[in-house]
């Protein structure tokens, strides 16, 4: 009875984990980001620390290499980035004008056809609509990208909150393994190395992925003469984050671009991103990840729905790996409160 309790309280304070979790959701980016870097930090941090380095002097030389690949990336892809942004944000609303004249020079010249009155008046209000409905469109884009560079600064304390979990990791790890209750280490720890794989292959594996994507993405742009390759390329890698609609998301900003030079540019751009799935479906993600989160479809669909739902941006990229996590979790739940398998009962 006392061990069925103990099952209850860790279900209980499970759930109200993952209630708190949505509660505070709003403060979390920042701390998730750091949990990011340290886990990508963390295998240089343990090699230098092999090689008899102390572990805050290999966490410190680790930023120092990190800090100087920044500011030499910084020097050139940043700059550009930003300035391709910049460029892109003051364009919009340009855009917006040219799709207007279209539409309106498409009135006058259906305003000349001999076209009932009544379909005429139902013409007009399907194109009155959709104007203002691409205007609301716009000013929501511009207001979303503002907000997401507003968003960004918070960002800023992760390296620093990235460091103090580097350095107490090991207390950390020490620290969980001893609440775990002594009956159940070997199922906790188990399912603790199955998640840890997940995570490993999600945020490790899938940043390489993404990076490469990326620079495959914004090479293509820059050979095909598209403009804003850099901004065209890194959409497509943040689309790799997101299963099954991920990569046609991302590349619709790159067809968009292409379209803006010519209908045939972009159905360049498109068959080159094509090109660059195939490759990262066939190729380069078996061979770096290997196997995927484990999920039917549907689940993982859902889980990027409640995901986007409760935590908008970063619950849509961690719902894949998070939903895998709760499938171990459940499971090992449903294995700890079901009774033990039945091995006889010593009788011939």
């Amino acid at each position: 009875m006392e061990s069925f309790l103990r099952k209850i309280l860790w279900i209980v304070a499970g759930v109200f984990l993952v209630w708190f979790a949505i509660r505070i959701r709003a403060v979390l980016p920042p701390f998730l980001l750091a949990l990011v870097i340290a886990y990508v930090l963390e295998p240089a941090v343990s090699l230098l620390e092999k090689r008899n380095i102390p572990r805050v002097l290999s966490i410190v030389l680790i930023y120092v290499t990190v800090g100087a690949l920044v500011f030499l990336l910084g020097t050139y892809v940043f700059s550009s980035l930003l300035s391709e942004l910049s460029e892109l944000v003051a364009k919009i609303p340009e855009a917006a004008r040219s799709i207007d004249r279209i539409l309106d020079r498409w009135e006058s010249h259906y305003a000349k056809a001999n076209i009932p009155q009544g379909v005429r008046d139902a013409l007009d209000d399907i194109v009155h609509r959709y104007q203002s409905r691409l205007t609301r469109t716009i000013d929501r884009t511009v207001t979303a990208l503002l907000g997401i560079a507003g968003s960004l600064v918070p960002l800023l304390f992760s390296p620093l909150l990235a460091f103090y979990i580097l350095k107490d990791l090991r207390d950390i790890k020490s620290a969980v393994y001893r609440v775990i209750p002594i009956r159940s280490k070997v199922k906790v720890w188990n399912a603790l190395v199955e998640i840890e794989h997940i995570w490993s292959s999600f945020i490790r594996g899938q940043l390489l992925v993404a990076g490469i994507v990326a620079a495959l993405a914004s090479v293509t742009l820059f050979v095909l003469h598209v403009p804003y390759p850099l901004v065209g390329g890194i959409a497509a890698g943040i689309g790799e984050f997101v299963p099954y609609f991920g990569p046609v998301i991302g590349a619709i900003p790159a067809i968009l671009f292409g379209l803006a030079r010519s209908p045939f540019t972009a159905l360049k751009v498109a068959i080159g991103f094509l090109i660059i799935q195939q490759l990262e479906a066939n190729f380069i993600t078996p061979r770096i990840i290997g196997s995927r989160v484990g999920l039917h479809p549907v689940v993982i669909i859902f889980a990027l729905m409640v995901g986007g739902y409760l935590f908008g941006f970063w619950g849509v990229l961690l719902a894949a790996p998070v939903a895998g996590m709760l499938k171990v979790l459940i499971a090992s739940i449903i294995d700890s409160l079901s009774p033990p398998k039945d091995g006889g009962d010593g009788r011939n």
